[in-house]
């Protein structure tokens, strides 16, 4: 293994000796470790496959590595899976690293759920400025009256913007 090959991100159904021999590339080639001590770390990796590298977690990997080599392995395994065209489960562009999640905390589709809340709180204080109004009271309808505008407002603006702006950039490596 010379210090100018780059290893290439294990297949999908590669053997836990290409895994293997994958760190240990990682490791002699861009972290300055003696080839015999990077095969050494790597041999920690006793059954995963290929497919694995993309759902094990950093905690995993310190617990098979040890806490400075697994952080190395999984911060550079993470980022050529995500930059390769072909990653273990040979579409890993369509199932997703970098995809936006589908639910935010609400249970709704990300950024919808502000949509929402600036509506029904427009409505609301709608209504507050209605009882305000009926009360007699014009401080209380300038008041509840202003903060109904800029929420409709912002509802407007959420909305146009969800809908008919601009698709999210993903962000690069």
């Amino acid at each position: 293994m010379s210090s100018s090959q780059t290893p290439s991100p294990p297949s999908h159904n590669a053997t836990p000796l290409e895994v293997r021999d994958y760190f240990a590339g990682v490791l002699f080639n861009f972290h300055d470790v003696s080839l015999e001590q990077a095969y050494e770390i790597a041999a920690k990796w006793e059954y995963g496959r290929g497919s694995e590298l993309t759902y094990y977690d950093v905690a995993t990997f310190r617990s098979i590595f040890g806490a400075e080599a697994g952080t190395l392995l999984y911060g550079y395994a993470r980022k050529e899976l995500r930059t390769s065209r072909t990653g273990p489960s040979g579409n890993l562009g369509n199932r997703g690293i970098l995809e936006k999640p589908q639910k935010d905390i609400f249970g709704a589709t990300p950024g919808l759920s502000i949509v929402y809340g600036l509506f029904v709180l427009s409505i609301l204080s709608l209504f507050q400025t209605l009882i305000e109004y009926r009360r007699e009271k014009m401080d209380g309808v300038l008041a509840f009256g202003s903060i109904c505008f800029f929420l409709f407002a912002g509802f407007i603006v959420s909305y146009v913007t969800y809908y008919f702006g601009p698709e999210p950039q993903r962000r690069g490596p």
